[in-house]
């Protein structure tokens, strides 16, 4: 930018001289006109508001491995033109925390667009979103320009390489079983299968109320009624970094272990609820699984959990009879949690 500087000016100051040399008149009047376009330009440029937009058309998903096709398309909705544009587009893979840059230089006419192509590789599975950064949009003459960071619509799902997995189940956990099963530790609302007996407290329903007792005790006793633990499987994907930050291969071997069992379970007729906690937004994410089809619904938020020193989903794990935990630690602080890691071929229920 320095150098263009100076050349520029080089340029412009040499035509005073020129004028006086050759007694031109016309050359002091190009000075002129020169002088008062180029700060025109910059004048523009520093104060038009900046209409660039990014937009990334790729494939929804992509195996581990592959190198999918995409397209940049960059749009200029205003009416100056941006006759350099320097960039980078930044692909992040929000489970691994893995980045890659590629370099952009381009042009837009005022209100037009132009289209990029991409060759996008990962060697991980996980959700890639993309921005762009450091983004230079220069004013026509190439003298000034300004720094924007942009978004960049669009994103793509690398999925893992699932493999299947052996299921040992018992008779409690067999799915026949799971519609007798209550919670032993938590109330709920299902009036078969009495919980326990507690004094009553403002709000609760008359028609909890235990009569045979309250007459006796003479003061008013609920009977709590049982929490059924309908296919009351819990399967959590804690993401908790709370050593080193994982490595990307030991992010991809933990995610593509979670989605392996939760198919698995899918396969064998056994709904279950899977849970994880995002890094990018900190919420718990707890969703109920019946088919496969819920399951790749919901992959990508899978796959964009991403690390953090503490990434237990917060929920009540009382209402689970089995809980199964994949950990990039391999150790979990979730108490009664089953461990399964990709090295686990068989898991027992």
């Amino acid at each position: 930018m320095l150098k263009r500087w100076i050349v520029y000016m080089i340029f412009l100051l040499s035509l005073p001289l020129l004028a006086i040399a050759l007694g031109e008149s016309v050359i002091l009047i190009f000075f002129a006109l020169l002088t008062g376009v180029t700060l025109l330009c910059i004048m523009l440029h520093r104060f038009h508001p900046c209409e660039l937009s990014f937009t990334v058309e790729s494939p929804e998903t992509a195996q581990k491995g592959d190198s999918p096709c995409a397209l940049l398309i960059a749009q200029n909705g205003s009416r100056i033109p941006c006759i350099q544009v320097c960039a980078e587009l930044l692909s992040a893979n929000l489970l691994t925390g893995e980045q890659t840059e590629i370099p952009l230089r381009f042009a837009l006419t005022p209100n037009g667009s132009i289209e990029i192509p991409l060759m996008l590789q990962s060697a991980h599975c996980g959700h890639m979103a993309f921005s762009i950064k450091h983004c230079r949009i220069y004013d026509p003459l190439g003298l000034s320009f300004r720094s924007k960071d942009f978004a960049a619509a669009g994103g793509i799902t690398v999925l893992p390489q699932t493999f299947p997995v052996a299921l040992r189940m018992t008779q409690r956990a067999s799915p026949a079983a799971h519609g007798t099963e209550y919670a032993q530790e938590k109330a709920g609302c299902d009036p078969s299968e009495p919980f326990g007996i507690r004094e009553y407290i403002a709000g609760d329903s008359p028609k909890n109320i235990h009569w045979k007792l309250t007459s006796k005790l003479g003061r008013l006793i609920i009977r709590e009624s049982g929490l059924q633990a309908e296919q009351s499987i819990l399967l959590l994907f804690d993401t908790s970094c709370r050593s080193e930050k994982p490595t990307p291969t030991g992010c991809d071997a933990a995610a593509t272990a979670f989605v392996s069992l939760s198919q698995s379970l899918l396969a064998a007729g056994l709904p279950h609820t899977v849970a994880w906690r995002d890094a990018h937004t900190q919420e718990s994410c707890c969703f109920l699984l019946r088919s496969e089809a819920e399951l790749m619904g919901i992959l990508r938020g899978i796959l964009s959990a991403g690390t953090m020193p503490d990434a237990v989903p917060e929920l009540d794990t009382a209402a689970f009879s089995q809980i199964a935990a994949v950990s990039l630690s391999q150790q979990t602080d979730i108490p009664n949690a089953a461990l399964f890691s990709a090295q686990d071929t068989e898991f027992v229920l």
